[in-house]
């Protein structure tokens, strides 16, 4: 778990800002526009935006059009940023966001002529407690067209851990959505 610490150079004064913040920090942007720290963070199996105000010590969560933010780049001359990311029923696209209002735009979605014709299953998120009392989160990928009154064969996806996950994104390389298109129920936990 990284935590986010900041120091006044004036008072010589300094603490943790995110100690009772529970996501995991990935990295910060500290704006020069307003005085705030945008925090990419890992959410369970998401990946999220949140802003920090400095003035009122508040996280606030920035809804993005991506379940698994990629990757972000912020404006320096204005509060705007470009990000790329996914989710697990959705390939990689790259937004514009205001970050005035929080509304993103779609500027770029180069898969959208080749998944046109693809059907992809649902995902949900799955979450239990194991016998020892920790929370495990996890996904679980239906067939498409999947039918609950009928029986299907399940995968389980373990994950080495502890410091990657399975993430609610679109991965090239180990897309589960290839597994659940045979006919499979896969389930991805996320042992700690």
């Amino acid at each position: 778990d990284i935590q986010a610490f900041t120091y006044n150079l004036e008072t010589k004064k300094g603490g943790s800002i995110s100690r009772e913040f529970d996501p995991s920090i990935n990295s910060a942007y500290w704006s020069n526009l307003e005085d705030v720290i945008f925090f990419d963070v890992i959410e369970k199996t998401k990946q999220n935006l949140y802003k920090y105000e400095l003035n009122n010590k508040q996280f606030e969560k920035i809804d993005l059009q991506v379940e698994v933010l990629d990757n972000i780049s912020f404006a320096s001359e204005n509060y705007s940023a470009i990000y790329k990311g996914s989710g697990a029923v959705t390939p990689e696209k790259l937004y514009y966001i205001d970050l005035k209002n929080n509304k993103s735009k779609l500027l770029l979605d180069l898969n959208e002529n080749i998944f046109s014709s693809i059907k992809l299953g649902k995902v949900e998120d799955w979450d239990y407690t194991n016998s020892r009392g920790d929370e495990i989160d996890g996904l679980v990928y239906y067939p498409p067209d999947f039918d609950p009154n009928k029986k299907y064969p399940m995968m389980f996806l373990i994950h080495g851990g502890p410091q990657g996950a399975w993430e609610d994104n679109f991965h090239y390389r180990w897309n589960i959505q290839m597994f659940a298109g045979a006919g499979y129920v896969v389930v991805t936990p996320n042992p700690r």
